[in-house]
């Protein structure tokens, strides 16, 4: 059935002045003085035509997508009444997820209330469109106080050995799950995940305001887990790796990524996915198809 993105765009309400609607997705100027545009459409699932929230895209005009944010309808509670009428709850099929399966009939996400993702919509929206409050002035303050910036310790430079510098490791995390954005979603635009992955670091420095050192860690932190995750050891091997992997379908290697990313979240999903298949030159897709969709949520 068609997603029917009009009816449901004017429903949630979105907090801009102008918006509109092209295909099934919604765009929008963040502000009247902004280049940065927002693009929003709804997340699919590795199944053909499912979706499980909104995809939150920042875009300028020359250096493309800055930032990808995905709203879940699970932890906005769209569907929860429609579920709980239906006897669906967490781990059930088809649960706080839309179908787009059928030629005909109401729209899929009858019965949704967009409240929650209204809300988080218009906070995604402050975030990137006000300036951060100034410091008080000096006779407000009653006494000095230090701001940490990328250059104390810790922060730009490890204090010590980094393995045991909490700060450093926080920042290194929010970078490489960035990467693992940038490189399923790309994968989504029709991208292969090399591609992607090739102008990560700057994607890293340009939204989360790291240093470039940042951005290459994070790449190789991502890189080892998608090969890994492929069944390719991390190493001398892995351009080679990679190449096949982009010789995948963009439906593979988007499961591939998404699995990756699900492991490096979770690290007791490790032993599970680390069992994939090795790629094979003669048949990579079946294998890493199936391995990367039947592993992720």
């Amino acid at each position: 059935m068609p997603l029917h993105a009009q009816e449901f765009f004017a429903e949630l309400d979105p907090p801009f002045a102008t918006g509109f609607v092209v295909g099934d997705s919604y765009y929008a100027a963040l502000a009247a003085d902004s280049a940065l545009r927002l693009r929003i459409d709804f997340a699919p699932t590795i199944r053909h035509g499912e979706y499980d929230g909104l995809r939150l895209t920042v875009i300028h005009p020359h250096r493309g997508a800055l930032h990808v944010e995905t709203l879940a309808f699970a932890e906005h509670h769209t569907f929860t009444q429609r579920d709980t009428a239906r006897g669906k709850s967490p781990g059930h099929d088809g649960y706080a997820r839309i179908r787009d399966w059928h030629p005909s009939g109401p729209p899929p996400w009858q019965g949704a209330d967009l409240t929650g993702l209204r809300q988080a919509v218009t906070a995604f929206t402050t975030m990137w469109t006000h300036a951060p409050a100034a410091p008080p002035s000096a006779h407000q303050r009653e006494e000095p106080r230090t701001t940490p910036t990328l250059d104390a310790p810790g922060l730009h430079h490890p204090e010590g050995f980094w393995a045991s510098d909490t700060d450093f490791l926080d920042l290194l995390r929010q970078a490489t799950l960035l990467v693992f954005d940038f490189a399923e979603y790309g994968t989504l635009d029709g991208i292969p995940v090399s591609q992607n992955l090739r102008y990560a670091r700057e994607g890293v420095r340009d939204t989360l305001g790291l240093p470039i050192e940042y951005g290459v860690l994070a790449e190789a932190e991502a890189v080892a887990h998608i090969t890994q995750t492929a069944g390719r050891p991390y190493g001398p091997g892995t351009a080679a790796a990679l190449a096949r992997i982009d010789a995948l379908s963009l439906e593979d290697q988007h499961a591939l990524v998404k699995a990756a990313a699900h492991r490096y979240r979770t690290p007791q999903a490790q032993p599970g996915l680390t069992a994939a298949p090795t790629i094979r030159p003669a048949v990579p897709a079946p294998a890493l198809g199936q391995v990367a969709s039947g592993r992720t949520p």
